[in-house]
């Protein structure tokens, strides 16, 4: 045996020269090998460990190869395990080996495809056994099935060949390359030349024995040793679980340490066994000067007693432990919190002291580094070690490493494989550590940046579905832009847009709709309330709401909610997104107020993560999945052509019109299918109800109207006009059943009904626009006004009628003074008197009722049917 040991760079050479069989004392002792442990050095191809099996070897019918690993850093190309080949073909036998959580498994030199993705961390054994029935294969990983096929390939295999531990053979025993390594350490390698039951391996994975094969161990076997550390180790350490600490060298109160050590994915420790506590007691010796250098009291633990003397509990779990190690005559103190000495004792301590700090990882916890261009998840894990330069340093499961530079007081990202500083950063303070988003400087070509750019990156432990605030706090996502500070730097609420911005014309051209074509918007139009009607003007005044909804599928989307009512954009987030322009044509005067506007995504539908290396992990929406809704409340003076023919019954059909601008014609298009159009308000009005609130038959293209109708209410209009109307008619109607001799009355009454009319219709009519058309009202007081003028002209003229001898005895009356003229008056009346009332009584009774009956039989007929 032989060992070299060259830095970093490992050399490992076996050659079979018989085997050794173990002794009675070592029975339980496994033989384990590093290969290419270390930091500083990119990995070698010329480093590997060799077996040659005899060359008289029989063939093997059955094969079973386990062996116990532990990943040190993932190589940049494959992984091998081992690699076996039988000549100096390219064919190998079997091979194993994985790229990151891919595992590989090859026989005959056929891959037998479907291995399933396996779970690996550094620093953490793993037991493997891959075993081949003649005709099936079953791989088993820390004694468990995990996958079972038919063999693809054919027996026998040749028994005389080489293996090689840690590279890939191009040629026989030779022809390795860099990227094709293994790097970190392996032991139990065992062949057999039959098929192990399950039994067999879920033992030797459980420590339960050595397991040694018939053909070949790596515990029995002579070899040679080149550039590879070799220990023994008892077989039950590989299974005994060991914590995994790491010491912060900064001074910080138990709070602060709890916090830090939560910003690790990690917990302040405890020592659990008195292994733990040795180990933890060697990590510490390496910052004894530096730890409080005036005191004892170095590390905090993560034990309190404050809910019961005496009674420790783990900060986290609550739960009481059970490995104490204070000093016999101590026992804890009186203080509620506890650190560890120099000795290695414990001892209580006031919680508001400063102490270094030991967090507690877990072999599966991880930080994730993203912002670079990592090839897959995997590439992005990053996890503490101790330490480079006298603090921690963060070590990826590949080539990178976070190490701070004592000269430069900065932190740095290291590509080990080619010893070269990527990236650098002063923002970190210096007695913090780079958890959390930070600006670091581009020190050498990398992911198509140049040297000098900036790039923020994030090392934090949140996945995918969390938030990781400026501190490297992990919170829910939907505590995202919630408008509440969840980050206690009060990262959440920083760079909340919705919209992201393509370039400038994402606002000025209007999207495209299905297949390139015109843009299909869904208009909708709500007329809320009718404040006023003006009929002299024709104009009414009204609040009505203006929606457009559209899909711009050009559109990425953040922060959306999951609410009834949508997302709102913000007037920054709206100022991004191309709005539908149009023009209300039928506003009177350019009389219009916007009262209110609201650009909102409606929906959160076929949200994304972004890809992983993205330091921001907002879900991001397609536009095409979730449309945008413009909606604007308007108050606003319209036109309306009253047609007043009918009027007081009269239906008067009004609009609120709006219209594309002319350039738009071509490119978007209005819909009406899915849109509404109604009223809101209340229906009947002062002197109106509305009623058939619906979109115009102009509405389309680049056309939109609301139509609605306004009923008259009549029955103001009856009461003061045709009632009042119909009342003179009656009163100028009685005046024909006043005695003759009664001129007077009979005249003034006549004239003032006809004068209470006119003034009634002057009134009515200055009610009314002025237009040149008849309206049936206007017929109505027409006709009754005729009326009144004829018996106005009955009472005057009836005093003229032609005389008429009297069939009866004439009555004369002689005077004193024995005038004949009086005499003939007195015929005169007489004669008028006997045929008068016969004029007025066909006039008053027949004449005048009948022209009434027949004028408001055909008015009322004209009224329905208009």
């Amino acid at each position: 045996m032989r060992v070299e040991e060259t830095g970093l760079l490992v050399v490992l050479l076996l050659s079979h020269t018989g085997l050794r069989v173990a002794t009675e004392e070592d029975a339980e002792m496994v033989r384990i090998f590093s290969l290419q442990r270390g930091v500083w050095r990119a990995p070698r191809d010329d480093v590997y460990l060799r077996y040659n099996f005899s060359r008289d070897a029989g063939a093997a019918y059955h094969l079973s190869v386990c062996y116990r690993i532990r990943f040190e850093v993932f190589s940049k190309g494959f992984d091998v395990h081992l690699s076996y080949k039988a000549n100096d073909d390219n064919a190998d036998p079997f091979y194993f080996g994985n790229t990151g959580q891919y595992f590989d498994s090859w026989f005959d030199n056929k891959e037998q495809a479907g291995l399933p993705h396996w779970e690996v961390y550094p620093e953490r054994w793993m037991h493997v056994c891959h075993v081949f029935a003649s005709t099936t294969y079953t791989a088993y990983w820390d004694g468990k099935e995990v996958f079972w096929r038919q063999l693809v390939g054919s027996w026998p295999v040749l028994m005389n060949g080489t293996l090689v531990v840690g590279q890939e053979q191009d040629r026989l025993g030779g022809g390795f390359d860099k990227h094709q390594i293994f790097r970190g350490d392996l032991t139990q390698l065992s062949l057999w030349d039959r098929v192990l039951t399950e039994a067999e391996v879920a033992g030797m994975a459980g420590c339960e024995g050595t397991g040694r094969g018939n053909i070949f161990s790596s515990d029995t076997a002579e070899m040679e040793l080149v550039g590879v550390k070799e220990t023994w180790a008892a077989l039950e350490s590989l299974c005994r679980p060991q914590q995994l600490n790491v010491v912060f060298p900064e001074e910080r109160t138990v709070e602060e340490s709890r916090r830090f050590c939560r910003r690790l994915n990690a917990s302040l420790s405890v020592p659990a066994s008195t292994h733990d506590n040795q180990r933890l007691r060697e990590q510490l010796t390496l910052y004894e000067d530096v730890c409080v250098p005036t005191a004892s009291w170095k590390l905090w633990l993560g034990i309190t007693d404050e809910g019961e003397d005496g009674a420790w509990r783990d900060f986290y779990s609550s739960t009481q432990v059970t490995y104490l190690n204070f000093p016999p005559l101590n026992a804890g103190s009186s203080y509620a919190c506890a650190s560890m000495k120099t000795d290695g004792f414990w001892d209580g301590d006031r919680c508001s002291n400063k102490r270094c700090v030991a967090c507690h990882l877990e072999y599966t916890d991880f930080l994730y580094l993203r912002g670079l261009c990592f090839e897959t998840s995997f590439h992005m894990r990053f996890r503490v070690q101790d330490h480079i330069n006298g603090r921690p340093f963060f070590r990826g499961y590949y080539n990178y490493v976070i190490m701070w530079n004592n000269e430069t007081r900065q932190w740095l990202i290291v590509d080990s494989f080619t010893n070269t500083t990527m990236l650098s950063t002063s923002n970190v303070p210096e007695s913090n550590y780079p958890i959390g988003k930070y600006q670091w400087r581009v020190e050498a070509i990398l992911c198509g940046r140049a040297k000098g750019d900036e790039v923020l990156l994030s090392l934090a432990p949140c996945a995918d579905h969390l938030f990781t605030c400026n501190s490297g706090n992990c919170i829910p996502s939907q505590l995202r832009c919630n408008f509440r500070y969840d980050c206690g730097d009060g990262s959440d609420e920083v760079d909340c847009g919705v919209v992201e911005l393509i370039d400038d014309l994402q606002r000025q051209l209007p999207p495209t709709g299905k297949a390139g074509g015109a843009l299909s918007v869904t208009p909708s139009i709500i007329l809320t309330r009718i404040a006023d009607v003006d009929d002299i003007n024709m104009v009414i005044t009204l609040e009505f709401r203006l929606t457009f909804t559209w899909t711009d599928r050009r559109l990425r989307l953040r922060h959306l909610r999951l609410k009834q009512n949508g997302t709102i954009l913000s007037q920054a987030d709206a100022e991004k997104v191309w709005q539908p322009r149009y023009t209300l044509v039928n506003q009177e005067g350019g009389q219009s107020r916007l009262l209110g506007e609201s650009l909102v995504v409606k929906s959160s539908n076929n949200g994304t993560r972004p890809h992983f290396n993205s330091v921001d992990r907002d879900m991001v929406y397609p536009g095409a999945s979730n449309q945008l809704s413009l909606s604007e409340r308007y108050t606003a003076r319209v036109t309306c052509y009253f047609e007043l023919y009918a009027y007081p019954f009269d239906v008067q059909l009004c609009s609120i019109d709006v219209e594309l601008p002319e350039e738009l014609v071509e490119y978007v298009k209005l819909s009406t299918e899915d849109g509404e159009a109604s009223y809101t308000g209340p229906k009947e009005l002062s002197k109106y109800t509305v009623k058939s609130a619906k979109f115009g038959e102009s509405s389309g293209g680049h056309q939109l109207s609301l139509q609605f109708q306004l009923h008259r209410r009549q029955g103001i209009v009856v009461f003061s006009n045709f009632l009042p109307s119909a009342m003179l008619l009656v009163v100028s109607w009685a005046t024909l059943f006043i005695r003759l001799e009664a001129l007077n009355v009979r005249a003034i009454m006549s004239l003032t009904t006809l004068l209470v009319l006119y003034t009634l219709f002057a009134n009515m009519s200055r009610s009314l626009p002025s237009t040149a058309a008849i309206k049936l009202i206007d017929i109505w007081f027409f006709f009754i006004i005729f009326v009144l003028f004829i018996n106005i002209m009955i009472h005057v003229f009836v005093d003229d009628l032609p005389r008429h001898r009297p069939t009866q005895p004439k009555v004369i009356k002689a005077f004193s003074d024995g005038s004949d003229e009086t005499e003939e008056t007195l015929r005169g009346l007489s004669e008028i008197g006997l045929s008068s009332p016969r004029l007025l009584r066909t006039y008053r009774l027949l004449v005048l009722p009948t022209v009434v009956v027949l004028f408001n039989i055909y008015f009322w007929v004209a009224v329905f049917i208009s």
